[in-house]
């Protein structure tokens, strides 16, 4: 059974969220773009037992508006990853900030991914105007279900299904 685990908060300034693989730069290809109101948001996880260690990996990565909890489970398309980790971030933000260097995104995006957190959050070190959450994502590399999560007929987020499990 996975246990939840509240990360942080982000804040989503545009209406456009994007979750994919940090190591595809500002590309969309093999990413699942989603429309979401502005807004503060909730980044949690949930954390499945990792019989191999004895530690944990990472079930599913979320991201929902306020306290409340989405229902439903409708597929908004799979993310690819191959770096065995997921970003979600402000598209519309980060095409502002390094659409005129793209390399730039690397500088800011990469040393997070050389941490060994299983999910970091928050500010860009150097970009500070900027919030991402990167989480490892389950097992590593692989394609990922990504849902939408609603609640009284909106949406309200998203997750990210790393692994499939009995409450899922």
């Amino acid at each position: 059974m996975p246990t939840t685990r509240k990360i942080t908060s982000f804040t989503l300034k545009g209406p456009k969220l994007i979750v994919h693989d940090p190591t595809y730069g500002l590309a969309t290809t093999d990413s699942v773009t989603v429309e979401l109101p502005p807004g503060r948001f909730t980044v949690e996880v949930d954390l499945v037992p990792n019989k191999e260690d004895g530690g944990f990996v990472v079930g599913a990565f979320r991201m929902r508006s306020g306290s409340r909890k989405g229902t439903s489970r409708r597929l908004l398309g799979r993310v690819v990853v191959d770096a065995a980790c997921v970003v979600f971030y402000d598209l519309e933000a980060f095409k502002s900030a390094f659409e005129n260097d793209p390399r730039a995104y690397f500088r800011h995006v990469e040393p997070l991914m050389d941490r060994t957190d299983l999910v970091l959050a928050g500010h860009l070190p150097r970009k500070k105007s900027l919030e991402i959450a990167l989480c490892y994502s389950g097992y590593g590399d692989g394609t990922y279900p990504i849902y939408e999560l609603r609640h009284d007929g909106r949406r309200i987020g998203i997750e990210a299904q790393f692994i499939r499990t009995k409450a899922a």
